[in-house]
């Protein structure tokens, strides 16, 4: 695999979802540039998957329900704070929660919700 800017592309491949239909889906890579991707099912679960190690070819983690915001989510956004740690905001029925990497760790936990000054979704 070429890391040239002008490379070629994979193919296509299926990416499983076994949580109904996606209705917001948003990535940003972990401090370890692993990628880490974040969907919202049209039954507003949030839910997660990342790169179990840095070589392209890595596997996908399982799908996973994501720091426990039960099924308000209606839309996701997620961006890499200055010292790479992502943030991710999360559109609810009431409002906007946000929550991010407490360390530059990228296994590290993420911090408890907290309000987002933002609309509802």
């Amino acid at each position: 695999m070429s890391e040239l800017p002008d490379a070629d592309w994979t193919d296509w491949q299926q990416f499983g979802f076994d949580f109904g239909r996606v209705v917001s889906l948003a990535a940003a890579p972990l401090t370890d540039e692993r990628p880490q991707i974040f969907a919202v099912s049209e039954g507003g679960e949030l839910l997660t998957t990342w790169k179990v190690s840095s070589e392209p070819s890595a596997a996908w983690a399982n799908w996973a329900k994501f720091n426990g915001l039960l099924g308000s989510a209606c839309s996701v956004g997620v961006a890499t704070l200055t010292d790479g740690r992502p943030q991710i905001v999360v559109g609810t029925d009431t409002g906007s929660v946000s929550s991010w990497k407490v360390s530059e760790n990228p296994d590290a936990a993420w911090s408890d919700w907290s309000s987002f000054d933002g609309p509802p979704a």
